[in-house]
Order: C-alpha cells, then structure tokens, then sequence
C-alpha cells in the first residue's frame, strides 16, 4: 500500500501538492539551517557574511549549500525589488526529502528557501532580562550552529516572559555564560572592563559579535561565571535585526541588578547591521 498522510481531516497522497511538506526532514527532525539578515528598505546588510556562515554551518549539520553566491544574492534581490520598508530576511536550508527515520535518503538534495517579513519594531531598549533554568549544551554540535532546533530557547524565554523579564540569558552545563535566546551577549565586569563568552563555550559565531571584537580591541573572550554576573556594571545584546541592545535590570537567584544603560554605547560598532 503506498505511503499516506492524514492532515487537517482529510488523506493526502503522494499526488497532492502538500504531501512532500510533511516528507521534508525540516519538518520531521528539525533537520536544517538558516540565517536572517537585515534589508532597510534600500539594501542588504551582510549579505556575504550571512552567506559564508550559512554554508559553513550547513556543512558542520551535514548538509550542502545548494547554491553559491550569486544565486544567493540573486534570491534575496528578487524578494526585495520593490520594498522599501525595512524587513527581516531568513534563508533556510534544509535536508531535502525521503529517507524514512534519521537515516538520509542515498540521493536526498539539500532543499533552500527564502521568506520575507516586516520588522515590527524590534529594536527594544532598557531591556529586562533573567537567567533561565535551561542549561545550553556545550557538548552538542548544535550549540555552535545556527540549526532549526530551537526548542530550548522557545522554552527558556517564555519561561522567563511569565517571570516579567524581556529574554533570558543560558549558562551551560558548567555554569558558564553563553548567549540569550536570539543573540550574543557582553558583559562589562567591575574592575575587568568588557567581555564575551568564547565560542568554546557553547557559543555561535555570530556576525555581530565578531564585528564588535574586531572594532574594539579592549574586549576580551572570557568565561563568565555566575560570580562575575553579579559584579556586572553593565551589559548589552548583539543580533542581526536588532543591533547593539543595552540591558537596564538583571535577575540572578532572586536578587535584581541594575545596569548601566549608557556605557552600551563603548561597544557600538559603525553598522547596527550583522547578526547574531
């Protein structure tokens, strides 16, 4: 008997259209990558970068990039000929069809797409945040690539949402800082000046960060600790779409701290536009 699905009330088989959505390994394993970039109304920011990330981390997950470079650019073109308010732009790749279980199909191609959405005003300031109960897993490939899994972000933060915070900042399973939900994070220590997680901690290269490295030498690559949160004098976000975000009050154990929101501005980078 051939192979079908029930959805929405009603059988499809493999002749209807919608039948392949539901064989995508995206859907079934979470099995695929992807970047968001910035589009201002006028131009895309980073399109390169995003380009040469989104293909290394395609790689490191076991998939292909089934495009190069001008076939990137030429996507993302095509979507924004005629906006010109400003958009988020997500390019997904993803691992294709067939192969039943986790095991991929001997001819599987790697399957990409692009999406478009209105920016809706995500540059937040005075932000509130918390640190979670969810530990990110440092030992995991996936914490270092920028995969469709985010179940534990999406836990982690509306875990903090009803905790009255705007995100929420993950240690690892040694205790160690890592990132927010969606970006990297910097932390100004008393005494120590300016830090950011390393990579090797269970942090993704985002593209902001390393602009904000390369532009302010002063910044060191440190491991943070429960210990030295609480000595924080200040503290700021990096993600694509919503720039450099300064944090106002932070939670740790129960006590709040309240951050410098000015001294955000010592990191500022020359483009708001790379992304986490």
């Amino acid at each position: 008997m051939p192979s079908r699905i029930w959805f929405a009330n009603t059988i499809l088989n493999k002749s209807d259209s919608r039948y392949d959505l539901f064989e995508e390994r995206a859907m079934r394993f979470g099995h695929g990558v992807f970047t968001t970039l910035l589009y201002d109304g006028g131009h895309l920011h980073d399109s390169s970068l995003h380009y040469a990330r989104l293909c290394a981390h395609a790689v490191k997950f076991g998939l292909s990039c089934p495009f190069d470079e001008e076939e990137f650019s030429n996507a993302l073109s095509a979507l924004t000929y005629d906006m010109r308010e400003g958009m988020a732009l997500r390019v997904s790749v993803t691992g294709g069809y067939g192969g039943r279980g986790l095991d991929k199909a001997k001819e599987q191609v790697s399957q990409w797409y692009v999406t478009a959405s209105p920016l809706n005003n995500v540059r937040q300031s005075s932000l509130t945040l918390g640190v979670s109960d969810i530990c990110r897993n440092e030992t995991s490939p996936l914490a270092f690539i920028k995969s469709l899994n985010y179940g534990d972000m999406i836990l982690a933060k509306e875990a903090g949402r009803k905790q009255g915070w705007d995100d929420v900042l993950l240690l690892n399973t040694r205790g160690l800082l890592t990132c927010a939900s969606v970006a990297n994070v910097f932390v100004k220590i008393r005494g120590r000046g300016w830090m950011t997680p390393r990579l090797r901690d269970g942090v993704m290269d985002g593209i902001t960060r390393a602009k904000v490295l390369s532009q302010h030498s002063f910044i060191k690559e440190h491991p943070i600790d429960a210990d030295m949160l609480r000595n924080a004098e200040a503290m700021a976000l990096s993600n694509s779409l919503k720039g450099i975000q300064a944090v106002k009050l932070f939670w740790l154990d129960g006590s709040c701290f309240d951050l410098d929101e000015g001294a955000a501005q010592e990191i500022a980078i020359d483009s708001q536009s790379a992304g986490e």
